[in-house]
Order: structure tokens, then C-alpha cells, then sequence
């Protein structure tokens, strides 16, 4: 007779986590032993020794169903040991054609104790008793295949193995950036403990059973104790990529993981895509990053993908594709993989660290701020599981949602945050970086002393303050359409600036603001401002004044730009734009001189505006006609 173990001693609810110290299973000769959890944590505050099963319908040592999830005691290294394994659930999309962002609880049972690596032959197939009934304790191995498609049959059970996994697809990031740096696995057992992979799934919608997901058993040790992964940056404005995700059969804190990692950016990155689109050409792909901080409230604070569509080297292109949806994501779920880049602080390689302090037993779903993608919950469970969250509400702060729609064909979801908590800089936590500049036009922001466009900014509010929407354009037209898509605590006015027209166009709930560009391609990040009054410029912009004793002469001959100061009036920058707003030349301090000269030989012929700001923050202006032989 097996030897189901339920014991009070071991399923502890979250509230009461004082647990035995070691956990041991095994079989009791030729019968089985298991402990099956559901809907409750299993603490053990040390070790966990486990051996293998004799049968296959109940194989495995430890079973976690519904919401059950393992937590162990807060200490350095795992001595997770023996040749049995956990059984943990989670569910991915089905789609043969999409990517989940997957990240394993579990390694391969074998070997010394302590943490494993991981292949994509220790997921299982979880079996049915022919009628869709799912087989709680039973799985079997499914066959990874390389085809281009996974696959799922219609054939509810029987011997042979009706889920394959195809290996083509099984991909990591370690410590890069760029499509060509992606790194193949396939079905090697190479992922080393806290790797993420990316994985596609095994069947198209409209197959048997739930036709938009798929449920995979994880099945391997334990994986415990600090588990680091190595992160990077390049000593340009953005770090580069490490994939990773949660490592643990239990949710993770993301907050705490965040923030608790000097080495890497507080911002966590997640892939989504148009799950309708069936194609495994790049060219057709239609996804994004959507971007998670920890600061803003209880939530965090998400800025959903933009879908877009890319070439086959992996560049952006445009296409009518829109964007993903909003998901919690605070608190990781068992499996949930995502990118994370090396901070700007550190100089070559560092790490980020995983710990048991940052483990959480928290069920799936939005009202627990844990979802694996926006419809996520346990779907195999009656129960919803209890844990107890913050209590604050989702937006402590007056918050703004911004979408900025770009040539009618993808929208940049932006989010700005006002407290007092934070600075009109970079705020470690409270600020993230923009996922993808699109090249054929984007939004951004454009934060105080930093040189990287971010989506997510956090600042102190200040009705008199000029906040700088940075923009991407194309050679010729792009349209760009700004509005108000969320607001929450916020009842202040607001205005769309344009410093070059002098032009202010409301936004709010019922009204948005239009951007055409027609000129050459590049970045504009000092001409649109978000504003709270009108007539800011005259206190807060630099003054707009002719009068002063300043000429100017376009030198066509000698393609130049010359500036005459005959009082020497302190000059603090001189700037030349095209007519389309572009930035083409900026010069900082130029001091009390009685001349000035600019190189304009690199200009195409046509109308500039040249503008000097003085010591003083006084603004000369003038146009001036460029005629190049180019």
C-alpha cells in the first residue's frame, strides 16, 4: 500500500512556517512514498534528501498541485540531495508559434547534493484517465522532437508519448545583447540554476483541452539556497542582457530580487507577443518587452510591449500590430522566466543573487499581483490558495499612462510617476530604461543627466516643471498622436509644449496631441515638453528676446555659420535646428567671445533656426538659408 503523506507537520499554511528541520522520502521497499501538498506550503527549514519511486503512476517523492508551493530556510548553499524529484505544475501558451519566457524550479536529480543543471527531458507530460480528467500524481516523459512544430495529439493517453517539445527552439541570453547573440541549447542539459529559456509551444488553438495553454510537469531536485547568474554591462547608456527568471518552486518577490542586486538595472523585462500570428519567420513576429519596476505601489509599476514586427536579422520594422496586455507582476510564479541588464555602476561582468529570504507562497492570479501572462490562474485547481499581501493600494502616487501612437501603425505605452521619494534623475527602482528604440519612429523619456531613453519615470511634481518627451523620427513624414490613456490621482492641467511653434495643446482624458515631422531621421529631445501651465516658458523655458546687440551671417562660401558679439554677452549654448524641429548642432559654453563660427558644410541646403541661450537664460533666435552643393 503507498504511503500518502499529508501530515499537518508538513502542510503548513503561510501564516505558520515552523516547519521540521530536514525532510527525507523514500520508498519503504517496494512501496511508494510521497507527499502530496495542495493549496498549502511545505516549509522545511533545511535539507531535502529524496529517493526515487518504484512505480510510475507515483514515481515522483513530492507532488505540489493547485497552489501548493516548497519553501526552505534562509541559508547560503542548497544540500538538496538523492535520486527522487518534486512534481511542480505550471502552464504555458499553447501556440506551436509563440515563445514563453520559461525559467525551470527544478534539476536534474542526480549527482551531489546541492543545485543541478536543467534540460528541457525533465518536463513532463501530465496524463488523463482518457476523459480529460487529469491524472494528479501521474506524467510521463514527452519526446522532444526537432521539427519546427511541438506537438500535442488529440490521443488522450496510452503508452506512447503524445507531448513533444521541439528542441529547436530552446534558447538562452548569457551576459550579451543582440539578435545574433542568442544561444542555442536545444535539449543539451546545459542551463545551468537560475538560466531562463525560451521555449514554443506544443500545439495550435482548437486541439483538446484548453485551446489556449498547455500544462507541462516540471519534474527534478529542489532548487534552493543563493543561486547567482552572471550580468553585464558594456559601458554604453544600456546594459547588456542576461536571461534568467524565477529559480524556485515557490513565487518569488521581484521587489526584493530587484532591488537587492546593485549589479543589474531595478527593471525586469518581459516578452509578449501577438499570440495569433502563426509563422515561424521572424519577419512576421509581432512582440515586445514590456518593462516592470518595483517603485509606484504595491504592484510595481508595468509598461506594457509594443508589438512590433522585425526583419530577419532582428531589427524593427513597422507594421500594424499594437500592444500587449497589462499583467501583475510583482510577484513571479513558479517558471516564469525574464530579462534582466547589467547596471551602469559596475565595469565588465557582476552578479545578481537569488536568495530563500526573497521566496513567497503566493497563489496565481491578478488579484494576488502574480500572473504567468494576463489570463494565468490555476486552472487545475478548485482551491485559490491564501497569502497575505500589502495592504496598500495599487497606485500610491498620482500616476500618469501615456500612449504615444507612431505613423498610425504601433503605440509606445510610457508611464510617469510624481513622488516626493524621487528626483528628476535616475531613481534606482522607480525608473526603466525603454526596452527597443524603434529606428522608424519611437517615444521616450528623456531624464535629467542620463543619456539612456527610458519608458518608466519617477519624479517629484512641480506644476512649473518642463518634462522632455523624446522622440524618434524617420526620413520624411512621422505622425506621432499623444494622449492620456490612464490617470490615477492626478487632477492637475496639462499641456503638450512645442518650444520651436511656441504651441500648446491640451491632453487629458478627451484630448490628445498631434506631432508631424517631416524632415531627416534621427532624435529630438529637446523640443516637446509635458507642461502644467500655460505661458511656462516665460518662467521656466528661457526667455524668447531679438532686441540684443547680436548678428548673424550664413558664410554660403565658406560653409559657416558666423555670429557676431560685439558686447561679448556670456553665451551658455548655441543650437541649430532643421525646420522639422531636428537638432543638427549644439555647443555648449562658449564664454564672452566677439565671434563665433559653425561648421554647416554637413547641412543639406535649406532654413535653420538658430537659437543662443545666454548666462542669464535668455534665448536669441534666428533663421538663417543654407545653400550646399551636397
Amino acid at each position: 500500500m503507498k504511503h500518502l503523506l499529508l501530515s499537518a507537520s508538513l502542510l503548513l499554511v503561510a501564516s505558520n512556517l515552523t516547519a521540521q528541520s530536514d525532510l527525507h522520502v523514500s520508498p519503504n521497499g517496494a512501496t511508494d512514498s510521497y507527499i502530496y501538498a495542495n493549496d498549502v506550503v511545505l516549509y522545511v527549514e533545511n535539507d531535502i534528501n529524496l529517493v526515487e519511486n518504484n512505480t510510475v503512476d507515483t514515481q515522483a517523492s513530492i507532488y505540489l498541485r493547485g497552489d501548493a508551493q516548497l519553501i526552505q530556510g534562509d541559508k547560503l548553499a542548497s544540500q538538496n540531495s538523492g535520486t527522487g524529484s518534486i512534481s511542480v505544475w505550471q502552464r504555458g501558451w499553447a501556440n506551436a508559434y509563440d515563445y514563453n519566457y520559461w525559467a525551470s524550479p527544478v534539476g536534474i536529480p542526480a549527482g551531489a547534493a546541492g543545485n543541478t543543471n536543467f534540460g528541457i527531458e525533465r518536463i513532463f507530460e501530465v496524463r488523463n484517465d482518457g476523459s480529460d480528467n487529469l491524472e494528479p500524481t501521474r506524467s510521463t516523459p514527452q519526446n522532444t522532437i526537432f521539427g519546427l512544430n511541438g506537438v500535442k495529439s488529440s490521443v488522450p493517453d496510452g503508452d506512447d508519448n503524445t507531448l513533444r517539445v521541439s528542441r529547436r527552439w530552446i534558447y538562452t541570453m548569457r551576459a550579451q545583447s543582440g539578435y545574433s547573440n542568442w544561444i542555442f541549447i536545444g535539449q543539451n542539459p546545459n542551463l545551468v540554476v537560475g538560466e531562463g529559456f525560451t521555449m514554443k509551444g506544443t500545439g495550435l488553438p482548437g486541439q483538446v483541452g484548453n485551446a489556449h495553454d498547455q500544462l507541462y510537469d516540471f519534474r527534478g531536485r529542489p532548487n534552493d539556497g543563493n543561486i547567482s547568474i552572471t550580468v553585464a554591462h558594456n559601458g554604453g547608456s544600456m546594459g547588456e542582457e542576461t536571461l534568467t527568471g524565477n529559480p524556485y518552486p515557490s513565487a518569488l518577490d521581484m521587489a526584493e530580487f530587484l532591488l537587492n542586486n546593485p549589479d543589474i538595472d531595478a527593471t525586469a523585462y518581459y516578452w509578449d507577443q501577438n499570440r495569433a500570428t502563426n509563422s515561424h519567420y521572424i519577419e512576421a513576429y509581432q512582440g515586445g518587452y514590456g518593462s516592470w519596476i518595483p517603485g509606484g505601489g504595491a504592484a510595481g509599476t508595468y509598461a506594457v510591449p509594443t508589438f512590433i514586427m522585425y526583419d530577419g536579422s532582428g531589427n524593427p520594422l513597422p507594421g500594424d500590430v499594437g500592444l500587449g496586455t497589462p499583467v501583475q507582476r510583482r510577484y513571479a510564479p513558479i517558471g516564469q522566466g525574464f530579462m534582466v541588464r547589467g547596471d551602469a555602476s559596475i565595469s565588465g561582468t557582476g552578479t545578481a543573487t537569488f536568495t530563500n529570504s526573497m521566496r513567497r507562497h503566493v497563489a496565481l492570479g491578478a488579484g494576488n499581483l502574480s500572473e504567468f501572462r494576463n489570463n494565468s490562474g490555476s486552472s487545475f485547481s478548485a482551491s485559490s490558495g491564501s497569502v497575505t499581501l500589502p495592504p496598500e493600494p495599487g497606485f500610491n502616487f498620482p500616476t500618469l499612462r501615456f500612449h504615444v501612437e507612431i505613423n498610425d501603425l504601433y503605440v509606445r505605452d510610457m508611464v510617469m510617476i510624481f513622488s516626493s521619494e524621487t528626483t528628476k534623475g535616475k531613481d534606482r527602482g522607480w525608473d526603466a530604461k525603454h526596452p527597443s528604440i524603434v529606428n522608424s519612429g519611437d517615444a521616450f523619456w528623456k531624464l535629467e543627466d542620463e543619456t539612456a531613453p527610458y519608458v518608466i519615470q519617477s519624479r517629484p511634481f512641480d506644476e512649473y516643471d518642463v518634462i522632455p518627451l523624446g522622440l524618434r523620427v524617420r526620413n520624411g513624414n512621422t505622425n506621432f498622436v499623444v494622449k492620456v490613456a490612464e490617470s490615477h490621482n492626478f487632477n492637475n492641467n496639462m499641456y503638450l509644449y512645442d518650444l520651436v511653434n511656441n504651441q500648446y495643446q491640451r491632453l487629458d482624458s478627451e484630448n490628445k496631441a498631434v506631432i508631424t515631422h517631416n524632415g531627416t531621421a534621427g532624435k529630438i529631445e529637446d523640443r516637446y515638453f509635458i507642461v502644467f501651465r500655460r505661458g511656462i516658458q516665460d518662467e521656466q523655458i528661457p526667455q524668447k528676446i531679438t532686441e540684443m546687440n547680436l548678428d548673424f551671417f550664413q558664410n554660403n562660401k565658406l560653409s559657416q555659420l558666423e555670429v557676431f558679439n560685439p558686447e561679448t554677452i556670456d553665451i551658455k549654448s548655441a543650437s541649430v535646428y532643421d525646420m522639422a524641429g531636428k537638432l543638427m548642432i549644439h555647443e555648449k559654453n562658449l564664454g564672452k567671445q566677439n565671434t563665433y563660427t559653425f561648421s554647416t558644410a554637413n547641412l543639406s541646403s535649406g532654413v535653420y533656426l538658430v537659437k543662443l541661450v545666454t548666462q542669464d537664460d535668455i534665448i536669441v533666435d534666428y533663421k538663417v538659408t543654407v545653400h550646399n552643393k551636397n
